[in-house]
């Protein structure tokens, strides 16, 4: 869709609370900090109201004729004085756009590139983590079945707290990786990306890390008569990137309560509570 970018501002000029964090209490009645994502988001007016919904499950991308590209959410519009608006958050997040700072004026289009109405099973699986769509942050992963055709792999720890989420991936049209798909499931992965494409899906695994080595030569004992503040100085950082790719023709997730870390985690909230 093609709009015209008339004015952007920070929309923390249009809030009453510029806190950075904001607290909220949970259903378990903990006091939980939060990013405020409306004093980080901006303010855009365009010439034309969008037939677009509001929230954080939904992935827009706002390219330019220069090819100049931001992917974030809206998360209000109105209309005000200056015309139609929206609140967009924009996501640093992606790793797959060179993105800009901030909008550009004039013709622009805008797309979405990212919702539950793509993925089978997304819109029970967002309900599932408070409507937003679920980190793969610190997650591991098993293989349930492989075959030429199917692929199931099962995700759980990490972020995704007490749920596990099972992704069949049917129809394999070709896997790539910088190890094995078994290397994966080895290790405590860094996330995961899925894509829809004209005909196609695209599952993306990432394990990406950072390595501290002591240069040779020098043993750990070495370090004791060393000043500490200059000990990290020392150490070689090596980065470590191990991707994968499935390309397939369907994507389902099925999401499920692991009933054993549930009342682990309430445990665990129980404890907090009566120390607050």
């Amino acid at each position: 869709m093609q709009i015209h970018i008339n004015k952007v501002e920070d929309n923390i000029n249009y809030i009453e609370n510029k806190d950075s964090t904001i607290f909220i209490e949970s259903d378990d009645g903990l006091i939980m900090a939060m990013n405020n994502f409306y004093a980080l988001c901006y303010r855009i007016w365009i010439d034309k109201e969008l037939p677009f919904d509001v929230g954080l499950n939904i992935t827009y991308e706002i390219s330019s004729g220069q090819c100049a590209i931001l992917e974030g959410y809206i998360v209000d519009k109105g209309i005000d004085e200056d015309g139609q608006y929206i609140v967009f958050l924009n996501d640093y997040n992606n790793s797959n756009k060179n993105q800009q700072s901030e909008p550009y004026f004039g013709e622009n289009s805008i797309n979405v590139t990212h919702s539950p109405d793509m993925f089978k099973g997304a819109h029970k699986m967002i309900e599932a983590f408070n409507n937003r769509w679920p980190s793969f942050h610190d997650v591991f992963m098993s293989i349930i079945e492989k075959t030429s055709s199917k692929i199931i792999l099962e995700f759980s720890e990490g972020y995704l707290g007490d749920k596990i989420i099972q992704v069949v991936l049917d129809g394999i049209i070709y896997e790539e990786y910088d190890e094995s798909l078994e290397y994966f499931a080895d290790q405590m992965l860094t996330g995961v990306e899925y894509v829809r494409r004209e005909n196609s899906y695209e599952f993306k695994l990432f394990n990406d890390y950072q390595s501290h080595i002591l240069p040779e030569g020098i043993e750990l004992s070495d370090l004791r008569d060393i000043d500490s503040s200059i000990i990290d100085e020392i150490y070689i950082v090596e980065d470590h990137k191990n991707h994968g790719i499935i390309k397939c023709k369907d994507i389902e997730f099925i999401t499920r309560v692991d009933k054993i870390k549930k009342l682990e985690l309430e445990e665990i909230f129980k404890k907090l509570r009566e120390g607050q």
